[in-house]
């Protein structure tokens, strides 16, 4: 199995990504705080502040390929609306209670979970997620964020291919 920059527990993706805003410019931060305090997150102030955000923590590099903008342009706000909610900060959706990490111990067979360093899925709680599966392993693909597999393409799937190699029957 293969838990690529996994959401397990949302209370612990949000307290990270919390942390993750806390870290950005306080111009940035002040963007994002007035655009969800006065409910402006439709503003070009608010939408900007977000790209920054995830050009540090989603995709980091300069210029995404036209496959991932094609990707976020067909993305249905509706269903990730009703199943996250409003922004990437605040969970009102059908995952806001969700609570992945009992079902962890019950796996078994070889995991592997992938994160890149700067990831949205932090590499310190995919650390403790694997900790709770008998035979997991973690690799933090360096330089890279949610994306890994975009930004460290070669890494990431060279990466893959030795986990699939390695635990083949």
């Amino acid at each position: 199995m293969i838990l690529s920059s996994p959401l397990i527990h949302t209370n612990q993706w949000i307290a990270d990504n919390l942390v993750h805003r806390k870290s950005l410019p306080k111009k940035i931060v002040a963007a994002l705080d007035y655009g969800e305090c006065h409910e402006e997150t439709t503003s070009s102030n608010y939408l900007d502040a977000v790209s920054f955000f995830n050009h540090r923590h989603f995709c980091r590099l300069t210029c995404w390929p036209s496959y991932v903008k094609k990707s976020i342009k067909l993305l249905n706000d509706t269903c990730y609306e009703t199943m996250w909610g409003p922004n990437e900060f605040t969970c009102t959706g059908t995952l806001a209670d969700y609570d992945g990490r009992n079902l962890l111990p019950k796996i078994n067979c070889p995991v592997l979970f992938t994160a890149g360093e700067f990831d949205e899925a932090t590499p310190t709680a995919c650390e403790t997620f694997a900790a709770h599966i008998e035979n997991a392993t973690l690799e933090i693909i360096p330089g890279s964020s949610h994306l890994a597999f975009v930004e460290q393409r070669n890494l990431y799937m060279s990466t893959i291919k030795i986990f699939l190699y390695k635990n083949s029957i």
